[in-house]
């Protein structure tokens, strides 16, 4: 399914689930190198991870008041928690796993978004975790919000990313709530 048509309220089939869409026509993007997440150690700041080049690998990032462009991955777990999540974090999925929580910080092993994962690559059968979301966060009535932030007109709900929710259904039962946040991108 297409993002096309995202408007603020409105919701979408995500498989055989419904996901609430979270349109961000206010998050202004901006190309920066990327950084990778994996490389993110425990207690350390994404601000801290190398730079590459540029005019290798860029990727584009949102300029939010309070700091210089971070992932618009991190953005929604930020107004996750500022909705009154407990807390949330990004999960990147590219060339090893990264996690950081909305303060971008790195995720120590033993908690319990690893846990979370480590039960969906048993669920799925997928090593790799192929499939998992980018943002999950965690609120105080126990619900947990799994988030796939998408670029208006452009990006796409994958097979993948619709499989790996059918087998977080199963891990999460009705603690599941699905929010696809839709922006921009310039």
């Amino acid at each position: 399914m297409t993002t096309d048509a995202f408007e603020e309220n409105s919701q979408i089939r995500w498989g055989e689930e419904t996901a609430r869409v979270e349109f961000r026509p206010d998050w202004k993007g901006v190309s920066c190198p990327w950084r990778h997440l994996a490389r993110l150690e425990p207690d350390q700041s994404w601000f801290d991870l190398p730079e590459p080049d540029i005019n290798r690998q860029s990727q584009l990032y949102v300029r939010r008041d309070s700091t210089a462009p971070i992932p618009p991955e991190a953005v929604a777990a930020m107004e996750l928690v500022e909705a009154g999540a407990s807390e949330a974090f990004v999960v990147e999925n590219w060339l090893g796993i990264g996690v950081m929580n909305h303060q971008l910080i790195g995720t120590r092993k033993n908690h319990r978004i690893w846990e979370l994962i480590a039960a969906y690559r048993r669920e799925s059968g997928k090593k790799q975790g192929g499939g998992f979301p980018d943002v999950v966060a965690y609120w105080p009535d126990q619900t947990v919000s799994l988030c796939e932030v998408k670029v208006r007109g452009k990006d796409r709900l994958n097979q993948n990313q619709i499989q790996g929710i059918r087998h977080l259904r199963s891990i999460l039962g009705a603690r599941l709530d699905l929010r696809v946040y839709a922006w921009l991108g310039n």
